[in-house]
């Protein structure tokens, strides 16, 4: 599956509140599909909250779209958020199979090379932190998203973890999909990325700007 190139996600306006105090935006932004882009900033600068609200699972003023519609939770839209949580005593297996449910019966874009996962029955609960994440990730990947939001996705793994991750995110973007990859460490992310933007204090500073 490859996605029109014409296809863009855009931000009008996007700005997230608590009560009377604002956390995020106003951020207009327009980002063109088949990008990798780098979000960065410091612990609390916003990165975490404007990657809930393109996703839909935080309430929000302002308009998210993709080519020209709105975006609805779910509608091709995937979101790892910094801490996913499993039910415990489930399997690695079973947990596969609960979010392969959840994503139906779309063609996988791209799986996991072998061995990036842990043995299908061992419990979540018995994973290292390392080993979560590989499993969030997969889960994450699954199908075919159109948009890809990856808070913090190389979190606790390991050199080869994360060649792998940055594979499986990389051949979204090569099939054409929008993808988002926060992290508050520039270094981890800016070697993978076609283009940066930085939130401070839950706004943009500057314009997108492109990696060379």
């Amino acid at each position: 599956m490859t996605l029109a190139a014409d296809n863009q996600l855009e931000l009008r306006g996007l700005a997230k509140a608590y009560g009377k105090r604002a956390v995020l935006g106003p951020i207009d932004l327009v980002i063109p599909a088949a990008t990798l882009v780098a979000v960065l900033g410091t612990n609390g600068a916003g990165k975490s909250t404007l990657l809930g609200s393109i996703a839909g699972v935080l309430r929000h003023t302002g308009r998210v779209s993709y080519a020209g519609a709105s975006i609805r939770p779910g509608d091709g839209c995937a979101y790892l958020p910094q801490r996913m949580r499993f039910p415990a005593h489930a399997t690695v297996d079973e947990t596969l199979g609960l979010f392969r449910q959840l994503v139906g019966q779309v063609v996988d874009r791209v799986t996991p090379a072998d061995g990036f996962l842990p043995e299908g029955a061992r419990r979540i609960e018995e994973l290292s932190g390392g080993q979560a994440q590989r499993v969030a990730l997969a889960c994450t990947v699954m199908g075919a998203p159109r948009i890809l939001l990856l808070d913090e996705p190389f979190a606790n793994l390991d050199e080869p973890g994360r060649a792998e991750a940055t594979r499986l995110v990389r051949a979204h973007r090569d099939a054409g999909a929008t993808v988002l990859v926060a992290s508050p460490a520039a270094a981890d992310v800016l070697s993978i990325c076609d283009r940066s933007i930085t939130i401070e204090a839950g706004r943009l500073v500057g314009p997108m700007e492109t990696i060379t």
